[in-house]
């Protein structure tokens, strides 16, 4: 048996290589996110952009797979044409939670492209994705109204008490001057006797 050193083999790997006419070698830039989460107030929505991305000399269609259950593309587009040494194909999905989500959950929303190759393109065709996978949580919402029995988690606005207690004092001087207006010699008001026809 015949042992191969690692120069050998860097050299069987790069004659292996240098063999293949060509190779699609896209890629896909993306949104920063911290800590690859990416926040959504529940019942909401909010956007994230991708940009694919064609270093080579080549023209490449490709084929966008993503989570449909937690967003779309807008446009609604799956399928791209990438020209040659162009990085800005924008592309913006529209991120919604799953119905029913309550803060705190958290999902998983992946997306990926994998180059469609001609058959008579000469190229090897191998389908390899390129893509990533971030952590969607949803998070509370104070636009949202809570549904029957349950707290507003964000503290829903309550009367003040003092608030109140003025409007009560501010009636009640309002009814009782009212009901007991006096002339200036300190008597009630005579009351006014109508005459019958």
């Amino acid at each position: 048996m015949m042992v191969f050193g690692y120069q050998t083999l860097a050299l069987l790997c790069t004659l292996i290589l240098a063999a293949i006419p060509s190779a699609v070698a896209i890629g896909v830039a993306a949104d920063y996110l911290e800590g690859d989460v990416l926040e959504l107030p529940q019942g909401g929505w909010t956007t994230y952009g991708i940009r694919l991305q064609n270093p080579t000399s080549g023209t490449y269609e490709v084929e966008l797979d993503y989570d449909d259950s937690l967003g779309t593309v807008i446009g609604g587009q799956k399928r791209f044409i990438l020209e040659p040494q162009t990085y800005r194909n924008a592309v913006t999905f529209n991120i919604t939670g799953p119905p029913g989500a309550r803060p705190g959950d958290e999902f998983t929303f992946f997306y990926s492209m994998v180059p469609i190759v001609q058959p008579d393109s000469g190229a090897i065709s191998i389908k390899t994705r390129v893509g990533n996978r971030f952590t969607l949580r949803i998070v509370g919402n104070p636009d949202l109204i809570p549904p029957d029995g349950e707290q507003a988690s964000s503290g829903a606005a309550t009367a003040n008490p003092w608030l109140l207690v003025g409007i009560l004092v501010l009636a009640s001087g309002i009814a009782y001057v009212l009901a007991g207006r006096t002339v200036s010699d300190g008597g009630p008001l005579p009351r006014q006797k109508r005459r019958i026809k």
